[in-house]
């Protein structure tokens, strides 16, 4: 479903992203962990087109996204679901108008449907649905979260979900028991939908229970991929950078990139 082969990204002389490849199947669950400034919210710009690579390529669903036309990738962004790292909720908009942002595009959309889909949306990320007339401020950042994933995984005014999802730093800023339970709404949500799905993170919990497939970025590259078994078979021996991060180790090769 996603290709990406030999992507990079510079700012000015500043090279964020050096040769990154992947290859993400249909229905499969991607993670790729790293730390903070290794590159991976700027790889999830290139993917979604709101940063220009400087070289290489992305297909998704076999069409080339690196030089697409507004309409062509218009398609292929219509099909994907995104929830951002800090919620980016809109401030100005009621929760119902937030969670049905991807219908509303559709100006023959009821008042009515609409605040169907987002109630029907919210019920299905564990939130009232009292919550439809209320303002993101009003929110705990669970709460933000669970909103956030409900617009993620809304469907268009023709009641079509996205195919494509992907989270960016899903679980950051949350308690333990928050960060389980938004953990197990992305997997029912990943099941139901059968969409291919990438997320961005740099806690273990998540990948351990996300992930079909993981990939660590370190300093703009892939230093690691593989199935989510293979998670259990590292040591620092076979792979030490992975070994640390895993661990959360202070000491190893992994540099903190400032």
């Amino acid at each position: 479903m996603i290709i990406i082969k030999d992507l990079h990204k510079k700012f000015g002389t500043n090279a964020v992203l050096k040769g990154v490849s992947l290859d993400i199947q249909q229905g499969q669950s991607l993670v790729i962990i790293g730390g903070s400034g290794s590159g991976k919210s700027v790889l999830v710009k290139c993917i979604l087109g709101l940063e220009q690579p400087t070289s290489g390529s992305i297909t998704i669903d076999a069409h080339e996204m690196i030089g697409a036309s507004r309409t062509a990738r218009h398609k292929i962004n219509s099909r994907i679901g995104m929830l951002f790292q800090h919620s980016a909720l809109f401030d100005s908009l009621p929760i119902w108008q937030n969670v049905a942002f991807r219908a509303l595009q559709t100006p023959s959309l009821s008042i009515s449907d609409a605040r169907e889909i987002a109630a029907e949306h919210l019920i299905r990320v564990g939130l009232e649905t009292s919550l439809l007339d209320a303002f993101p401020n009003e929110l705990s950042g669970g709460s933000a979260k669970r909103v956030g994933l409900a617009r993620a995984i809304a469907p268009d005014a023709n009641g079509t979900p996205p195919d494509i999802l992907i989270f960016d730093e899903p679980t950051t800023g949350l308690d333990a028991l928050m960060t389980e339970i938004i953990n197990d709404l992305i997997c029912e949500c990943v099941e139901n939908l059968h969409a291919t799905t990438i997320t961005i993170t740099h806690d273990m919990r998540s990948v351990r229970t996300i992930a079909d497939k993981a990939a660590l970025l370190y300093r703009g590259g892939i230093i690691w991929q593989g199935e989510q078994n293979d998670l259990s078979d590292v040591t620092q021996d076979t792979n030490p950078y992975l070994y640390q991060f895993m661990n959360g180790l202070a000491t190893g090769p992994i540099e903190v990139v400032e």
